[in-house]
């Protein structure tokens, strides 16, 4: 088991994963725990509704408030996706 996998982290992935699917914005959250993500973190991967333009600062503060770092945002056809992980820096 991972040194990053504990009930803690995992509770605050979901906290962070409920408090986003409440956001318009927010179209899809997917919560990767560190066995399935390659920085060994627990990971959300967020799909934003079009009309987001890229990650909301609403949505940034609110990961941030759960200890996320935000990691990429990229258009993916219409949507964007984010993806943030728990502690560190920015890649």
């Amino acid at each position: 088991m991972s040194e990053h996998c504990t009930v803690e982290k995992r509770e605050a992935a979901e906290r962070a994963a409920r408090t986003l699917r409440r956001r318009p914005q927010v179209q899809a959250v997917d919560v990767l725990p560190p066995a399935r993500d390659p920085t060994d973190r627990w990971t959300l991967d967020i799909v934003l509704a079009p009309e987001a333009g890229g990650l909301p600062p609403a949505v940034e503060t609110d990961l941030a408030a759960e200890g996320f770092t935000t990691r990429r945002v990229t258009p993916q056809g219409p949507y964007w996706g984010a993806v943030a992980v728990f502690g560190g820096g920015r890649a």
